[in-house]
């Protein structure tokens, strides 16, 4: 597989990344699945569909900085 664009962007120097991460950390303080549903697919079948979602907070003062959901699909 060829792809004509970058799509992770310019390399940063490791100076560059610790600069940025002491700026902003944050971690995972919870997540997990949170949702389980089968479906029925005409062309495929059954489906499962597994949801998850993670919360992540600044480790500096406990603050929410991002939700994740994601949602992943098997049949």
């Amino acid at each position: 597989m060829k792809f004509e664009k970058s799509v992770v962007g310019p390399i940063d120097s490791p100076s560059t990344v610790a600069a940025r991460s002491s700026r902003s950390v944050a971690h995972s303080e919870r997540g997990g699945i949170v949702d389980l549903e089968v479906k029925e697919s005409k062309g495929l079948g059954k489906m499962l569909i597994a949801t998850s979602e993670a919360t992540y907070t600044d480790t500096r003062n406990s603050e929410v900085v991002a939700r994740q959901r994601s949602q992943v699909i098997w049949y």
